[in-house]
């Protein structure tokens, strides 16, 4: 029996993972002591308002968000490689000076030669420094993890093709590194490099796409 792969079980689950594993090592570490409670923050705290933008490739697949045209082969549309942009508005806390949690919301868009892809969503963002103790030097690495609810659509730019459009589930994570620029008035402002896998999965569409950008972000506390 031959095996199939399908990428919108896989890629999440790996997303899902990489950022399970960021966390679970720091619960790990705390409970052996290495990330202890009562340590005054030194790094990050308070409100934390950030922005992320960079560069999208995208490609989306899938039917019209219709019940009579999905899984019907002559709906069915694929868009390729999709170069566009993207950006997220993220409000958390940094509740330790190695996790951040709180809430996004964003979206992107971009176009090839035969189509033009949109996506957008919202939901709840975890942000974890799980190396802030046990390797100093990297400090200031960080793992994200984004879930809740998205959207995509695929329009035609040439033809009669309906494209595809889907609204449901949306999964991501990513990694970056931030590195402090000022405290103004006992706050900070960070700028992090970063790069995200993110994904719309719906039934009749889906979207996967790599993002390499930025983060900026400014900390209440310094």
């Amino acid at each position: 029996m031959a095996l199939t792969i399908r990428p919108r079980i896989v890629l999440p689950f790996v997303a899902s993972l990489l950022v399970g594993f960021a966390i679970s090592e720091t619960a790990s570490a705390q409970d052996r002591g290495a990330f202890p409670l009562d340590k005054p923050a030194s790094r990050r705290s308070g409100l934390v308002v950030g922005l992320s933008l960079g560069t999208s490739v995208t490609a989306g697949s899938g039917y019209p968000n219709s019940a009579t045209r999905m899984q019907d082969p002559r709906y069915y549309a694929a868009s390729g490689v999709v170069v566009g942009t993207s950006s997220t508005l993220m409000i958390m806390g940094a509740l330790t000076d190695y996790l951040n949690f709180g809430f996004w919301g964003g979206g992107g868009g971009g176009e090839n030669d035969d189509w033009k892809l949109t996506s957008a969503g919202g939901g709840v963002r975890v942000e974890g420094f799980p190396l802030f103790y046990l390797v100093p030097k990297l400090r200031d690495l960080g793992f994200s993890g984004q879930f809740g609810v998205g959207s995509a659509k695929m329009e035609a730019k040439h033809g009669a093709s309906e494209g595809g459009e889907g609204v449901q589930s949306f999964v991501g994570g990513g990694v970056f590194y931030e590195f402090r620029l000022f405290n103004p008035f006992g706050t900070h402002f960070t700028l992090a490099p970063s790069v995200e896998y993110q994904a719309v999965f719906s039934d009749p569409f889906e979207s996967h796409g790599v993002v390499a950008g930025v983060r900026l972000a400014l900390y209440g506390g310094p």
